[in-house]
């Protein structure tokens, strides 16, 4: 006779969950360095980055790239030439003061 009211409280839940998910959802960050990276993956800024060659990526509970990322990302491995989300990228003033910070 329907739904006992625990379980369709559980599934209401679900539902709600799935339906707002997409807005809790991070972005995805590209890094590129100036050299080749020579692994698979990097870890910076408290997650790990896949690369590939001298690109990376992750996803991060931000908007746009800052500064501060990039300087973390140059000290973990290397020149960072590129810090893009498909909506930002850091501009190349940006990318020169990340680059003054590493030497």
């Amino acid at each position: 006779k329907g739904i006992p009211p625990m379980l369709r409280s559980l599934l209401t839940a679900g539902a709600f969950a799935l339906l707002t998910a997409p807005a809790f959802a991070g972005t995805v960050f590209t890094v590129q360095f100036a050299e080749p990276v020579g692994k698979a993956t990097i870890s910076a800024e408290s997650t790990v980055w896949a690369c590939d060659g001298n690109t990376c990526r992750t996803e991060l509970e931000r908007k746009k790239p800052t500064v501060g990322t990039c300087k973390k990302l140059t000290k973990a491995a290397g020149k960072v030439v590129g810090l893009a989300t498909p909506k930002a990228s850091l501009t190349e003033a940006e990318l020169t003061a990340c680059a003054a910070s590493a030497k």
